[in-house]
């Protein structure tokens, strides 16, 4: 699995980014100040992300099977971790 940033992060950054340039273009460092939350939270989301762990189990109804027969199957998928994961799932169907 690949990490990456949500938007909701970028927005907040650019708020912050924004707020500094304001503030030393303005000379008031008011707005500089401004900006320290928005960095905090930035900071600190960063710290405690952890990646998301996805674990699959498939049980089988039956372990043994004549040639031709299907095998009834039930997939379980646990998500350990905080973060969202986006999953996708195909099954291909073979003659």
């Amino acid at each position: 699995m690949s990490g990456s940033l949500s938007p909701r992060l970028g927005g907040l950054l650019a708020l912050a980014g924004a707020s500094v340039v304001a503030g030393l273009a303005s000379g008031r460092p008011e707005l500089a100040v401004l900006a320290t939350p928005f960095l905090l939270l930035v900071g600190v989301g960063l710290v405690l992300a952890e990646e998301p762990r996805l674990v699959a189990e498939i049980e089988l109804e039956r372990t043994r099977l004549l040639q031709g027969e299907r095998a009834p199957a039930t997939m379980t998928l646990r998500i350990d971790g905080a973060g969202a994961v986006e999953l996708e799932l195909a099954i291909a169907r073979t003659k």
